[in-house]
């Protein structure tokens, strides 16, 4: 059986609208369909030395790179750390920490980290850089 030109357009046309119904049924089943993404407070610890006093081959690397996180302390909770402590975080400076304590003070406690972006001072990129050192508890 021999088949001719017009038979194989037909052919080919059929399958391309079949594939283009299925692919709009496809796409439409899944439009308005929500997604929720729940993440926990994972609590940062900072690496104690070992009990010679001196720093592991890794614990060494974390130290000589920029911005030493060695150095920094555990999971604050800025709802409980005073401006010192706030101070210490990395980018953080005793100003944008007073801000932090104020603005606490006068609205309440902090429900999650992020509402620390309404504390003036306080931009998008210092929030990045401080994010993994702090919990609100």
């Amino acid at each position: 059986m021999v088949m001719r030109k017009s038979e194989f357009v037909f052919i080919l046309l059929a399958a391309a609208i079949v594939f283009f119904i299925l692919g709009y049924y496809v796409s439409n089943r899944s439009k308005g369909q929500t997604f929720t993404v729940s993440a926990e407070n994972a609590a940062y610890t900072a690496a104690s030395p070992s009990p010679a006093g001196q720093l592991s081959s890794a614990e060494a690397a974390v130290g000589s790179s920029e911005g030493s996180e060695a150095s920094l302390p555990g999971p604050l909770n800025i709802n409980s750390a005073s401006a010192e402590e706030l101070a210490s975080l990395p980018g953080m400076d005793l100003s944008a920490a007073e801000a932090v304590v104020r603005f606490r003070e006068e609205y309440g406690p902090f429900d999650y980290t992020e509402r620390l972006l309404r504390v003036g001072g306080i931009d998008r990129e210092l929030y990045l850089k401080i994010e993994r050192y702090i919990y609100a508890g």
